[in-house]
């Protein structure tokens, strides 16, 4: 018998109302052109749009409405505003924040007509910070984002082995002595950790379904298969994952990988037996999909119980990395398996050498 458990709420903000400038710079953005002639995605005009948003009440009047960029204009007041200011938890903003405001701010002025005279000061900020952060990947510093300091505090205190004993430890706790199973989501939880000992995905698995091959080869014949991630199930104990909709899905398409490593497979074949419910791999007891921010929540709420620190999938992705030692030393084995975890994450080798930290 499964024991059912429902997960809370994860948030209850209500949604900001978007003015008609905001609205109509995005638009405006969206029919634009990068420097190579490709367009820039939604997500990446979102991002744009929002920053110069959330800058903007720290120039404008308590209850000014954004009409325009012209508040932008005096470079010297604003870059001397974000060289002094702090964020809300009253950190000074870190490089890689700055660099993304001072992109925001140049593709924003320039949708507007602004000109070298406006953008220049703006270019300087921002080609300084760049090489900021090429010295720090170059030496293997992280970007000094409380985000990379909160990463690195869990780093330095859990190994592969401490996540090993905890996915021990949650499947045994997850069955009786008779083998029924009593606490559907600690074996939940053990299954999105065994899955990320060998896959160094983001929150790829939620909104995933479960596939049977002859199945899958119907969907592709139609372009259905495009809908959704898949883990797909092939003869006895070999399974597939194939995804379709991840970060960088524009740049790499789709990510295929093989599920090889035999504890991932008997812990598959385990939770397909006894802990799945509907067509998701992992979902609510309603048999809704989780959700990325369900997967965060999650693996972070009820790691944290076990351990000292909260692990998420890009703490579980840097501990298992196969990346460490020195790269100029590395064998044409290890190069095979940084270069595999690279496209299994959807990005290239040198990220995947310089921003992820392997630990033993």
């Amino acid at each position: 018998m499964i024991l059912k458990y429902t997960m809370g709420r994860t948030g209850g903000r209500q949604k900001r109302e978007r003015s008609s400038f905001e609205i109509q710079l995005k638009k405006d953005i969206l029919s634009k052109k990068r420097n190579d002639g490709t367009p820039y995605s939604e997500k990446s005009v979102d991002t744009f749009v929002n920053n110069i948003v959330k800058i903007s009440p720290h120039f404008l009047g308590k209850a000014e409405i954004m009409v325009n960029l012209k508040w932008l204009e005096d470079s010297k007041k604003f870059i001397n505003w974000l060289n002094t200011t702090t964020t809300r938890q009253g950190y000074p903003y870190s490089i890689q924040s700055k660099l993304s405001i001072y992109q925001s701010i140049i593709i924003g002025m320039n949708t507007m007509g602004y000109g070298e005279e406006h953008l220049s000061p703006y270019w300087t900020e921002r080609d300084m910070l760049r090489g900021k952060k090429d010295v720090a990947v170059a030496n293997k510093e992280s970007f000094d984002t409380q985000t990379a300091k909160n990463q690195k505090a869990v780093l330095d205190g859990v190994s592969k082995q401490d996540i090993f004993d905890l996915i021990m430890k949650l499947g045994q706790e997850a069955f009786n002595d008779d083998s029924d199973l009593i606490n559907r989501k600690k074996l939940m939880i053990a299954t999105l950790l065994q899955i990320h000992t060998e896959f160094p995905f983001r929150n790829d698995l939620a909104d995933m379904k479960v596939i049977t091959e002859d199945e899958y080869k119907k969907l592709v014949e139609t372009g259905e298969d495009k809908l959704f991630n898949w883990l797909i199930m092939g003869k006895k104990n070999e399974y597939k994952f194939v995804l379709n909709k991840f970060k960088t899905q524009r740049k790499y398409g789709m990510i295929v990988g093989e599920v090889e490593n035999k504890k991932t497979i008997n812990m598959l074949n385990l939770w397909l037996a006894k802990g799945r419910q509907g067509d998701y791999l992992f979902s609510k007891d309603e048999e809704a999909p989780l959700t990325r921010n369900n997967i965060s929540v999650l693996l972070s709420t009820e790691t944290k119980k076990y351990m000292d620190h909260p692990l998420s999938t890009t703490i579980l992705a840097k501990v298992f990395n196969e990346a460490e030692g020195s790269y100029t030393e590395m064998t044409a084995e290890k190069l095979s398996k940084i270069k595999k975890q690279a496209y299994l994450r959807g990005h290239n080798v040198l990220t995947r050498i310089t921003h992820y930290t392997a630990r033993s």
